[in-house]
């Protein structure tokens, strides 16, 4: 499974067990673009709707899409640090959301998602210090007239 099938299956899960309610036949232009995958877009309409009424009723599931659609990977900039943001807020000024479960999950992910990036660019670059040091030690033997010991891939 590649990384992209399974963050979309933990935020598929993860909006499962915020054991979404059926919408109302007018579904609203964000909720078409999130169930289209346009994430960029359902994020900007969610946006609009949330600054139109920050704390109306139901802001508490705009702010639960919007950290679902920031923490797309493809999003790309900041969408992680939006998404944390916007989940955070939803534990703070609706503690007692039927989102709120959801969002701690989803928060907790993207905060391991980050620490795995982290450790993945740290091993990149040891691996990238490995190989010229590799490469140098290989110089050094040829200078000296030693055949390089076998490439191992």
């Amino acid at each position: 499974m590649t990384r992209r099938a399974r963050l979309a299956a933990l935020l598929l899960a993860a909006a499962a067990v915020a054991c979404l309610s059926p919408r109302p036949e007018t579904v609203p232009v964000a909720d078409q673009l999130f169930a289209r995958r346009d994430f960029a877009a359902a994020a900007a309409a969610y946006e609009e709707e949330l600054a139109a009424a920050p704390d109306a009723a139901g802001s508490d599931r705009i702010r639960f899409y919007l950290g679902l659609a920031y923490s797309v990977p493809d999003f790309g900039g900041d969408g992680t640090r939006r998404a944390v943001d916007h989940l955070q807020q939803l534990i703070v000024r609706h503690p007692d959301s039927r989102y709120r479960t959801s969002a701690e999950v989803l928060l907790a992910l993207l905060r391991q998602r980050q620490t795995l990036l982290g450790q993945l660019q740290q091993l990149r670059q040891t691996a990238t210090t490995l190989e010229r040091q590799l490469e140098e030690m290989k110089k050094i033997d040829l200078d000296k007239g030693t055949p390089p010991p076998p490439d191992p891939g």
